[in-house]
């Protein structure tokens, strides 16, 4: 979903109405990547891209980013709700997790994050 400022009055009220972001959600900027894990169990692995100006700017909650999953190795462009940012990653972990196939069972993404030194949330 692309919110382009100023967004619509409902899309204003629940952008108001949703969960703070804490720190080091808010700091992701192109070049950084970090995991979501969906609500169907899925791994999301993703990468902040630079913003595309051209159809506007994005509201500061959101972020244009490549997503991979086990499924969509290659990654696919997308925009991103910080809210969906679980954990941040270095870019050690998310070359293993590439190399790895973009893994989906959360016991080799937990150890895939302890394989490298964690990344500062």
């Amino acid at each position: 979903m692309r919110c382009i400022a100023p967004c619509n009055q409902e899309e204003a009220v629940r952008l108001t109405t949703t969960p703070r972001l804490i720190s080091w959600q808010t700091g992701l900027k192109p070049g950084d990547y970090f995991l979501s894990v969906v609500q169907d169990g899925a791994i999301l692995y993703i990468e902040v891209m630079p913003e595309d100006k051209s159809e506007g700017r994005l509201h500061p909650r959101f972020r244009q980013a490549r997503v991979y999953t086990e499924a969509i190795k290659e990654g696919a462009l997308d925009i991103i709700d910080l809210h969906m940012a679980d954990l941040p990653m270095t870019a050690h972990q998310f070359d293993l997790a590439r190399t790895l196939g973009w893994p989906s069972q959360l016991v080799v993404m937990r150890a895939l994050m302890g394989m490298a030194h964690p990344a500062r949330a």
